[in-house]
C-alpha cells in the first residue's frame, strides 16, 4: 500500500471554510505530524475569509491557465485527478491531505470509481461532517439567498429540495455504498470545537504547540431567517437585484440577535423524506452524536413575522437605491472577453465583500476565479 490519503469531503454549511483556513495556516506544523496539506490557500485568501479548500484553488489555477470556460462539473472531470495524483507524488510525507468543497455538490458515479482506484494502491479516508436537517437545510436556504439570488421562501425551497431528491443528502450514499472508508462527524456535537474534532479523526494531534488554533473562528458568517426573507422578497417583488445587494451589504454588518425560528410543518417533512438516509448516517457516527429523528415543537410559517425595526432598516436601503450609487467601478469591456453583458462591478464587489476587501478589479477577479467559485454578480431576478 502506498500513502494514506485523506480527503475532506467539505459539505455545505459545516464549518468547511473554517476548517480550510486553518489547514492553510498550518501547513508547517501539520508537516512536523507527517501530514502535508499542498498548495494552502494564500494570505490574501485567508485574510478575507474565502476559503474553498486546496483542491480547488488549484483546478481553478489550472482552468485559468489552460482558458478553460466549461461548468463546474467539467472542471471536475478535467483536472480532479491530476491534481489528486500531483499532489501525492510532489508530497514529502506519508499523509496526504486534500479538502474540496465543491465535492460534496458534484459526486457522480465516475468520481466514486476513480476514489475506489485511487484506494486500491493508497490507503483512502473520507471525512465529512453532517448536521441536524433543519438547520442545515436553513443554513443552506440563507447561503443561497445571500450568494445565488435564490426568492423562494423557506418552504418552498425545501419542498423543492425535498422533490430533487435531498440535495446534499441524495449524494451521502453513494460514499456509503462505495466500499470506501467514509468517517463521518456530528457537526452541531462539534461545532464550538471544530478543528479539534477534525484533527483528531484524520490521527492528528490537536494539543501540539504549533499549531495556530483560533477558536470559534467563523470564516463565512450567516445572515439571520429574517434578513434572509427581506432580501428574497425585495428580488421578488421589486426585480432590483441591486436592493438585495444593499441589503445583503448592510446585514453583513448588523448581526441579528434573534434566533432562526423553527417552523414545525418544515421540520416535520424534511425528517418523513429523509427518514431512511438519517438512520444510515446515524451507524456511523458515535453513540450520542447522532442526528435528532423526532420533530421539534414549532410555530406556523404564517406566525413568523417582521418587526418594525426590520421594516425601517428596509426602507432606509430602499432610499440608497432610489437615490443611486455616485460612484460605479467602472469595467473596459473590450479588454475583458467572455464577460458578461450585464455583469454590474458595484454589485459584484457588494454581493462579495471579500473581493471589495482585496481591492481587485471586479472583472478581472470574476474572470480568473468568481466564475469557476460559482459567485454570482447580481440575482437571478432583475428589474
Amino acid at each position: 500500500m502506498g500513502k494514506k490519503i485523506i480527503i475532506h469531503i467539505g459539505l455545505p454549511k459545516t464549518g468547511s471554510s473554517a476548517i480550510q483556513a486553518f489547514l492553510s495556516r498550518n501547513v508547517e506544523a501539520l508537516a512536523l505530524q507527517g501530514i502535508s496539506y499542498p498548495s494552502p490557500e494564500s494570505a490574501q485568501v485567508l485574510g478575507a475569509g474565502a476559503c474553498t479548500g486546496n483542491l480547488l484553488h488549484v483546478m481553478q489555477r489550472r482552468a485559468t491557465a489552460d482558458h478553460f470556460s466549461g461548468t463546474v462539473p467539467e472542471r471536475v472531470d478535467a483536472y480532479l485527478d491530476v491534481t489528486i495524483e500531483e499532489s501525492i507524488s510532489t508530497s514529502g510525507t506519508d499523509t496526504v491531505l486534500l479538502s474540496g468543497e465543491f465535492l460534496g455538490a458534484w459526486v457522480t458515479p465516475g468520481r466514486i470509481a476513480a476514489l475506489q482506484a485511487l484506494s486500491r494502491r493508497h490507503e483512502v479516508l473520507i471525512v465529512a461532517f453532517v448536521r441536524d436537517l433543519y438547520d442545515w437545510q436553513v443554513s443552506g436556504w440563507k447561503q443561497r439567498v445571500k450568494a445565488n439570488g435564490e426568492t423562494r421562501d423557506l418552504s418552498e425551497y425545501v419542498e423543492a429540495v425535498i422533490e430533487g431528491g435531498g440535495g446534499v443528502l441524495r449524494r451521502l450514499p453513494q460514499f456509503l455504498d462505495s466500499g470506501l472508508d467514509c468517517r463521518l462527524l456530528n457537526y452541531d456535537h462539534h461545532k464550538q470545537a471544530l478543528i479539534r474534532a477534525f484533527l483528531h479523526v484524520i490521527g492528528a494531534d490537536p494539543d501540539a504547540p504549533e499549531l495556530l488554533l483560533e477558536a470559534d473562528r467563523l470564516d463565512n458568517p450567516s445572515i439571520s431567517y429574517w434578513q434572509a426573507t427581506q432580501v428574497g422578497m425585495a428580488v421578488r417583488h421589486t426585480g432590483s437585484s441591486r436592493l438585495a445587494a444593499l441589503l445583503l451589504d448592510r446585514f453583513r454588518s448588523e448581526k441579528d440577535p434573534r434566533k432562526d425560528p423553527v417552523i414545525g410543518d418544515v421540520d416535520r417533512r424534511l425528517l418523513e423524506a429523509h427518514r431512511e438516509i438519517v438512520s444510515r448516517i446515524n451507524r456511523l457516527l458515535p453513540e450520542g452524536h447522532e442526528l435528532r429523528r423526532t420533530p421539534r415543537e414549532g410555530m406556523a410559517l404564517g406566525d413568523v413575522g417582521f418587526s418594525a425595526e426590520d421594516m425601517t432598516r428596509f426602507m432606509q436601503t430602499v432610499r440608497l437605491v432610489l437615490d443611486g450609487p455616485e460612484l460605479r467601478p467602472s469595467v473596459d469591456r473590450a479588454r475583458q472577453e467572455g464577460l458578461p453583458g450585464d455583469f454590474d462591478p458595484y454589485e459584484y464587489l457588494l454581493r462579495n465583500p471579500d473581493v471589495a476587501a482585496a481591492k481587485v478589479d471586479p472583472a478581472e477577479h470574476y474572470l480568473t476565479y468568481g466564475r469557476f467559485e460559482g459567485r454570482t454578480y447580481r440575482s437571478a431576478i432583475d428589474g
